[in-house]
């Protein structure tokens, strides 16, 4: 099957997440108010922060290892879930000791009232490390239904149970509820990925010298670059969360995510990407095909984001209301260089395909630290606008960076005159959107006749 077809059945699954998440979000936004959708924010930076310093990814080293054919999932599977287990108690126990003053910095003047969510919220942590290991071990075996409904469950009943909830509360939501319906999501969808997995041994430790290095090696090049990569997109959050009060946090929190959706496009391709590349020996090839993919979601973006910049205000004002119209020019300033970035991603995932994800890391040291200087600079005088200038400074840098770095170590000659788009690409997007809506169609006819 074509990367197009695997790819068009992720973007009709992103599709449906674009809906319910954009829901929930709109949700929580009226319900909590800018202050405690702070708090909210703030919260979910413990389960984000440990997946950051305490995923070695070696969950994406397996896939590497097993698409090359030198390992098999038999042997690869119980010893990244016994690692899971492991790396997520030592990152809760980390956690454990300095509760009191990560609490303070969080939350500031409502830790003590916070500090109990704080805890709950740990729970999260071993069950997402389980559940990114199996969501790539269907990665691996190409099992693109299992991928999806495994997506599917861990959004669709997260957002029945919140859907619920703000019914029965008289459409005044909790952060407990929301707490207890994102435990629930992911909680079921590991439960059937682990079902869905051809090796059910979940633990079965046994130490394989070569294999531990080469899961460990690769996994922590990776590594390096997921910390680099985080801290290009959530360093000034950081920045936002430490000069700034909660409802700013809350205004610019609402801006980068809403800038982030775009990066949905990407996602549909890159799901498959890696392991295409990784198993397609011809360089030349693997190149071309990057390329291809860099130009054919520029060709979808600049559509999008014209779209965008034409309904965005009353688009904001419908669903958030009032009390958010603060986010529009952060956003205004956010999605070009979410453009660029998003258009970007196949060249990443190039480098992690081909053995070479330090180049990934090594694109990012620049920008993390033009950023920073740039944060603590002007945040603190500029508030939300200066941090949405800083982040959109830092994610062209670290875009153009890339190109930079994939035409000198690919060999790519007349890189400039590749990246343009084409009308071959147009063509093909063309087609896609036309596959869409056949589908579409078919769905609602099947669904008909039954």
């Amino acid at each position: 099957m074509s990367l197009a077809k695997k790819s068009l059945s992720i973007f009709l699954r992103d599709g449906f997440l674009f809906v319910s998440n954009a829901i929930i979000s709109i949700i929580l936004a009226r319900s909590l108010g800018p202050q405690y959708l702070g708090l909210w924010f703030a919260l979910n930076l413990i389960p984000s922060y440990a997946e950051l310093f305490g995923r070695i990814k070696i969950d994406v080293a397996a896939v590497y290892y097993l698409s090359k054919g030198k390992y098999s999932l038999n042997e690869v599977l119980p010893v990244i879930n016994t690692m899971a287990i492991f790396f997520s108690a030592v990152i809760v126990g980390i956690y454990l000791i300095f509760a009191p003053a990560i609490n303070l910095f969080l939350f500031k003047e409502f830790a003590n009232e916070m500090k109990y969510f704080a805890i709950f919220i740990l729970m999260q942590i071993p069950l997402t490390f389980l559940y990114m290991n199996y969501l790539y071990v269907h990665i691996y075996l190409d099992d693109r239904k299992v991928v999806n409904r495994m997506a599917l469950m861990r959004s669709l009943i997260s957002f029945v149970i919140i859907i619920i909830s703000y019914a029965f509360t008289s459409f005044n939501l909790n952060i407990i509820s929301v707490m207890m319906a994102t435990f629930a999501g992911i909680l079921s969808a590991l439960f059937y990925g682990i079902f869905k997995a051809p090796v059910h041994s979940f633990v079965r430790f046994i130490y394989q010298r070569f294999m531990m290095r080469d899961l460990f090696k690769y996994g922590i090049q990776l590594y390096i670059t997921g910390i680099f990569s985080y801290l290009n997109v959530y360093v000034v959050q950081f920045l936002v969360l430490s000069y700034l009060i909660p409802i700013q946090m809350s205004y610019y929190t609402v801006a980068q995510q809403n800038s982030q959706l775009f990066q949905k496009l990407s996602d549909a391709v890159s799901v498959f990407l890696f392991p295409s590349i990784t198993k397609n020996e011809n360089s030349e090839e693997r190149i071309e095909l990057t390329l291809k993919v860099f130009r054919v979601l520029l060709t979808m973006l600049i559509p999008c984001l014209i779209l965008a910049f034409l309904l965005l205000k009353p688009l904001v004002q419908l669903t958030y209301g009032v009390k958010y119209l603060p986010v529009i020019i952060p956003i205004f300033i956010i999605l070009p260089a979410i453009v660029l970035s998003t258009a970007t991603t196949p060249v990443n995932i190039l480098f992690q395909s081909t053995g070479k994800p330090q180049l990934a890391y090594k694109s990012l040291i620049i920008p993390v630290i033009i950023q920073i200087i740039a944060g603590i600079l002007f945040i603190p005088q500029g508030g939300i606008l200066a941090a949405a200038a800083c982040f959109a400074l830092g994610t062209v840098t670290a875009s153009l960076s890339q190109l930079y770095i994939f035409k000198r170590e690919y060999a790519v000659d007349g890189i400039l005159k590749k990246l343009f788009i084409k009308k071959q690409d147009v063509q093909f997007v063309w087609s896609f959107g036309y596959s869409l809506i056949s589908k579409s169609k078919e769905h609602k006819k099947n669904n008909y006749v039954e």
